[in-house]
């Protein structure tokens, strides 16, 4: 099975951390994106499996919450998206 690209509209994106949809998007090749707000919840999310891991609601913390998240975590792929995005 070919795996999907994280930009295909068949790829999970939450609004929440749930390993078991992490696991089963893994178990068929498909990119997963889970929601995390937190520090250790961005990194239980990457260390899940997720291929990138979504800041939201990101609307709280602003531009600024997000490059502190970058400054631990550089190698976490990270989306930022809010309600004001048009994403939720």
């Amino acid at each position: 099975m070919t795996p999907f690209s994280p930009l295909t509209p068949f790829s999970p994106l939450s609004p929440a951390f749930r390993p078991d949809v992490i696991a089963v998007c893994k178990r068929y090749s498909v990119a997963v994106m889970p929601g995390a707000m937190t520090p250790t919840e961005v990194l239980n999310a990457w260390e899940a499996g997720g291929d990138v891991v979504k800041i939201f609601p990101a609307g709280v913390g602003g531009p600024q919450f997000f490059k502190d998240l970058k400054g631990p975590f550089p190698f976490i792929e990270m989306l930022w998206t809010s309600p004001r995005a048009g994403y939720c």
